[in-house]
């Protein structure tokens, strides 16, 4: 969990990135 929300501090400025990370999270 904590991952998830240190991947979207680390990549704002990338969406598609953010977005396929939170879906491998998930």
């Amino acid at each position: 969990m904590a991952d998830s929300a240190m991947a979207t501090g680390v990549i704002p400025s990338q969406p598609s990135l953010r977005e396929k990370y939170h879906m491998k999270t998930i």
